[in-house]
């Protein structure tokens, strides 16, 4: 089994607050009541701190093992089984993959950003992808 370490990417940290960086001049400029916008500034303000503390938490994924057949997630706190990932979006600057964790439970979409993986270890999750074996460490 080949284990790829995943490690938290500043490009993605840097997009998302941005983003809410822009709602929340979006709410500033917008034609809304001033309670509404204090609302939706305090709502988005939450929504950011909920972001931040969740990229350090014990819910984020350290490490994806990757066998023939199957892979091994480890989240901060455990680990979890399941099927092979494959491939749902890649572009240069995202590389979405799902992960089956079986019949009743909803699949595990994991997001890759650039910064995401190292790159050995994003060549050879690429070489898992188009089919390679995994022979190589």
């Amino acid at each position: 089994m080949t284990t790829l370490r995943l490690r938290p990417s500043r490009c993605e940290r840097r997009t998302v607050l941005g983003l809410h960086g822009l709602a929340a001049l979006a709410v500033a400029l917008s034609a809304v009541p001033v309670l509404l916008a204090l609302l939706l500034w305090i709502a988005l303000a939450s929504s950011a701190c909920a972001y931040w503390r969740a990229g350090s938490g014990g819910g984020r994924v350290v490490a994806l093992g990757l066998a023939a057949d199957h892979c091994v997630v480890h989240y901060a706190h455990g680990t979890l089984r399941a099927e092979a990932p494959r491939a749902l979006f890649v572009s240069e600057w995202l590389l979405v993959l799902r992960i089956g964790r079986g019949d009743r439970q909803r699949p595990l979409l994991l997001m890759l950003w650039p910064g995401s993986l190292s790159g050995r270890d994003g060549w050879r999750l690429r070489r898992y992808l188009r089919g390679y074996p995994l022979t190589l460490g």
